[in-house]
């Protein structure tokens, strides 16, 4: 039987839906809590003078390399800005 066959049989959901339902879950907790250890690496946040439709809540930086741009702080900043 194939992964994802296999998967629904078990009802198991794919290991790319769990991490990144982990994920999620790790940088809310890290931009609510001021005092978590990874906050202060969080992109500083944007101030909008205006009410915008799609208002990012991170300035994000321009990336030199992907690895970079795929890291955890910096990809899941983008990922909810978008």
């Amino acid at each position: 039987m194939d992964y994802s066959a296999t998967g629904e049989i078990l009802n198991i959901k794919p290991i790319e839906e769990h991490h990144n339902f982990l994920c999620k879950n790790l940088f809310d907790n890290v931009t609510k809590d001021p005092n978590h250890k990874l906050y202060d690496l969080l992109p500083q946040k944007h101030n909008w003078h205006h009410d915008l439709r799609n208002g990012h809540e991170f300035d994000i930086p321009h990336f030199n390399t992907n690895r970079t741009k795929n890291s955890f702080i910096f990809a899941m900043a983008s990922k909810m800005s978008s």
